[in-house]
């Protein structure tokens, strides 16, 4: 005999019959209800009509579609969740819901009917609108969108459109309305021309008229945009910052960002004119220096993890403790019997939420109480949380990978990960990939949304650590055989082998930025890599037994490493 689970039990009871819904009305169902009905194999046409019918009680966000999908949601399903949600926002359309939106199937006058209303809260990153249109979004959307970025036309997005193959009137109607952030010279109609423009749009450039003076900034994301010595606000995401409404005259502009030289430019703007800038920051060498020595642990430093603020430091030891540090004074702030006999892991969520710990099972701790939330049936040797904070990977001697979900502690999918142990896991930044390395010498990497398996890369004998880098674009493995490789995620191809270790490399971390990759090793060392050459740069000292574990701090201003010498040291960055 197979039992339900009361959860599940109660839930279906709540919803009734989908048939009859109209006939008793319900309250909307939450995000939990759905998920666990999801979950519980519950039919999609069936939920879609709940959804329809009853509405939902939480707010539809990009990460909430693409969890229903990964749980097994059909598209019926996924589309009713999207068109509902749609219909009961209220704020400006973000780019990942838009693209989610359009992947479920949401009607396009409804979504350019959002659009219209609502608005957008970004800019129209290159490329975007095209993968819009591959996913199936109509004309009628991608038209509604380029209406509705909020800042002038750049030199870019007019080639794009042209050789797009937009028709010339209908990119005059936006320079119309928008104007553009530039001074078209001769040469740049001559390449329009080329291009395909016509004198409809050749026209509409010569004549735009331009009502503000305005300094149309692209840089790195987050930069600080400084005007006369004001601090203005923030590029966004893409990069990009527009100042409007600039008085005619002489300005000076600065753009800076942690850890690069600051770029600086004296502008002198016309009555109407608009001036693009291309602030490129030079990014400063790291350079560390000791800042604390952190002793003693009993059985070694295991594993460590900043939290999301930067401000503290939880370790794992072989004595079954996890120690929190303040990193700033190097004091312990917490001592925590966590697992006996060892502490193999410790991750802060990304939303500091939560501190994860694995030994003879997995456990989750309130990170403002430091008191037990759940725990996951697995002995883990290692684990990783999603950027989102909603997933938590562990991997470990039975050789599974597991994906849990944080929230209510659901084992939501598994794979075989190695014939022996799971030495090393990681989830991708964009929540797309799983990745796990083990004793069989294997790196493996699953797709989430489809639980495939993409082919296994050679990792060397026994692989003993993985990490993403922070763009997702590389995999790094190190293993028993004293490399580091660098993979590409896509295509599976090794792109670089790093040698330089004397003995196996045990743990791998990638800086915040992605331009650094530090490995530890057996032989003591922790060994720092240019990314980009794939040339060792420099090798720390300080380590009397091997380097177990590594970690960059969020802000980049710290560097944490810990090993068999019971040591933790502690470096901060002094460019």
């Amino acid at each position: 005999m197979v039992c339900a689970r009361p959860a599940l039990i109660v839930l279906l009871l709540a919803c009734g019959s989908f048939a009859r819904v109209s006939d008793s009305p319900q309250s909307p169902l939450t995000r939990n209800e759905l998920q666990q009905l999801v979950a519980g194999g519950t039919d999609s046409q069936q939920l879609a009509q709940a959804v329809t019918q009853r509405g939902l009680a939480f707010e539809v966000t990009a990460s909430v579609l693409q969890e229903l999908r990964q749980g097994g949601a059909q598209p019926v399903l996924l589309k009713a969740v999207g068109t509902v949600g749609l219909g009961a926002g209220r704020g400006p359309l973000s780019k990942d819901l838009l693209r989610e939106l359009v992947t479920a199937g949401v009607d396009s006058r409804e979504l350019v009917e959002a659009v219209q209303s609502r608005g957008i809260e970004f800019v129209l990153p290159a490329g975007y609108l095209a993968e819009l249109k591959a996913t199936g979004a109509q004309e009628s959307l991608l038209k509604a969108l380029r209406d509705a970025s909020p800042v002038p036309l750049t030199r870019e997005q007019l080639h794009m459109l042209v050789a797009g193959g937009v028709a010339s009137r209908r990119i005059a109607e936006l320079v119309s309305r928008r104007g553009i952030a530039f001074r078209p010279t001769d040469e740049f109609l001559v390449s329009l021309r080329t291009a395909g423009a016509d004198s409809t749009l050749l026209d509409a450039l010569r004549s735009a008229k331009q009502t503000v003076s305005a300094i149309a900034v692209r840089t790195l994301p987050n930069a600080e945009i400084w005007s006369d010595g004001q601090l203005l606000g923030k590029a966004n995401a893409q990069g990009e910052y527009v100042i409007y409404e600039l008085p005619v005259g002489q300005h000076s502009l600065r753009v800076s960002a942690p850890h690069h030289r600051a770029y600086e430019q004296s502008l002198s703007l016309l009555p109407g004119q608009s001036v693009e800038v291309n602030a490129k920051l030079e990014a400063t060498a790291l350079e560390l220096a000791p800042a604390h020595k952190l002793a003693p642990f009993g059985g070694g430093v295991l594993s460590l993890t900043f939290s999301p603020d930067s401000r503290y430091l939880a370790t794992g030891s072989g004595d079954g403790t996890v120690k929190i540090w303040e990193v700033a004074s190097g004091r312990t702030v917490q001592t925590l019997a966590s697992h006996r006999p060892i502490v193999m892991r410790v991750a802060f969520s990304p939303d500091g939420r939560y501190l994860a710990t694995a030994g003879e099972e997995v456990r989750l701790l309130d990170a403002s109480t430091w008191q037990e939330v759940r725990s996951f049936a697995h002995s883990g040797a290692c684990l990783a949380f999603s950027r989102d904070s909603h997933l938590l990977a562990t991997g470990g001697g039975d050789g599974k990978v597991r994906l849990w979900e944080v929230a209510t502690g659901r084992e939501v999918r598994n794979f075989t990960g190695d014939k022996f142990s799971v030495k090393a896991v990681a989830l991708s930044p964009d929540g797309r990939y799983v990745a796990a390395g083990g004793i069989e010498g294997s790196v493996t990497l699953w797709n989430l949304a489809t639980g495939s398996s993409i082919p296994a890369r050679t990792g060397g004998p026994q692989v003993e650590a993985v990490a993403f880098s922070p763009a997702g674009g590389y995999l790094a493995s190190g293993s028993r055989d004293k490399t580091v490789r660098l993979w590409e995620v896509e295509s599976g191809r090794a792109v670089k082998t790093l040698t330089g270790h004397s003995h196996w490399v045990t743990v791998l971390a990638f800086s915040p930025d992605g331009k650094y990759l530090v490995s530890g090793s057996w032989d003591n060392a922790v060994k720092l890599w240019d990314v980009a050459g794939g040339r060792e740069l420099r090798t720390l000292t300080g380590h009397s037994g091997g380097v177990m574990a590594l970690a960059f701090s969020p802000d980049s201003e710290y560097f944490a490493s810990g090993g068999f010498d019971n040591t933790t040291l502690i470096w901060r960055r002094v460019d």
